[in-house]
């Protein structure tokens, strides 16, 4: 650890990160976490997240020390956020990264006097933002990271290969060949117009190319994955029942997946922040630039996710699996 000297010359001894949600966003924070990481390395590092399941993920990263789960702070339910405060308070932090800016004011005015790098007024590291410009998460990150001192090298290039738990055992009990394109026709039930709605025609056009297809369904997927001529990978229990994959089990497919196609959704982040190629599908409601989708897989963008048509979709499909070769 660092003195505490050291620290009041600059050099935090206990970082906390801030970012609630959702799974995509958390994703996305992993490159900038690995930058802090590497800039003080000697310190400690706590992350403030918004539910047990982005804790859950971010209790694995490496360059995480400990997590810490907060409800969304409101004004009137202000007790609900007292053994939260009480609990960073007595933790010292010296320096906090705000990577979520909206509703953080409120933590930042119980823990002052502290360093803060955010948007926030009041931050003593105010980041400065074009309000005419279009947001792209990344590069927010980034600007964030250079004004709190810290090179962002790893910021716009997210690696969460770290989440990866093994399934050769899943894919050989049900016969996966080797190359398998990983299909992600789901979204979170908030967000059903994210949803591309023919991935069954797609699965029986890949399929019909020589190429295997298969879902990793969540517990509000199963319907949906059902009725793809798809194979689910679910893990088998030794009462004779399935059970989802984790989405650790997720990373683990994507590691190993040929190729994937996917909606806006935390799978299909997870998926291309493993390293596996891919095509997203974006509709009106979000942008594939806005969190820097678009440098890592092939993407297509469209007002209206019910227009967009299997040509389009096989046909860009092909090409990139074509280039795989």
């Amino acid at each position: 650890m660092q003195s505490s000297q050291d620290s009041k010359a600059g050099t935090p001894n206990h970082i906390l990160i801030i970012r609630l949600g959702a799974m995509g966003d958390i994703i996305l924070t992993s490159g900038a976490v690995r930058d802090i990481r590497l800039a003080y390395p000697d310190a400690t590092i706590t992350y403030l997240t918004g539910g047990n399941l982005f804790a859950k993920v971010l209790k694995r990263s490496p360059d995480i020390d400990e997590v810490i789960v907060a409800p969304r702070p409101k004004l009137e339910r202000f007790w609900e956020s007292v053994p939260v405060i009480k609990r960073l308070k007595a933790l010292k932090i010296d320096r906090v990264y705000d990577l979520q800016d909206t509703k953080t004011r409120y933590y930042r005015r119980w823990l002052e006097p502290v360093e803060w790098v955010g948007c926030g007024r009041g931050a003593s590291h105010r980041v400065m933002l074009d309000g005419k410009a279009e947001p792209r998460s990344l590069h927010n990150f980034a600007n964030r990271l250079r004004t709190g001192e810290v090179e962002p090298d790893h910021t716009l290039r997210p690696d969460v290969s770290w989440m990866a738990d093994p399934v050769d055992d899943v894919l050989a009990e049900l016969g996966v060949p080797e190359r398998f394109v990983l299909l992600i026709p789901g979204s979170s039930m908030k967000n059903p117009d994210r949803r591309w709605p023919h991935y069954g025609e797609l699965a029986g056009r890949l399929q019909g190319a020589g190429y295997a297809c298969v879902t990793v369904p969540g517990p509000e997927e199963m319907e949906l994955c059902s009725k793809l001529p798809a194979t689910m990978l679910m893990r088998r229990q030794a009462d004779g029942g399935e059970k989802p994959l984790t989405y650790f089990e997720l990373a683990g497919v994507a590691c190993k997946a040929h190729y994937a196609v996917g909606n806006d959704t935390g799978p299909s982040h997870i998926t291309a922040r493993c390293g596996a190629p891919g095509l997203g599908l974006f509709g009106k409601a979000t942008f594939a630039h806005h969190s820097g989708f678009d440098t890592v897989w092939s993407v297509l963008q469209t007002q209206d996710l019910d227009t967009l048509s299997v040509d389009d979709v096989f046909k860009k499909a092909m090409q990139d699996l074509e280039a795989l070769k």
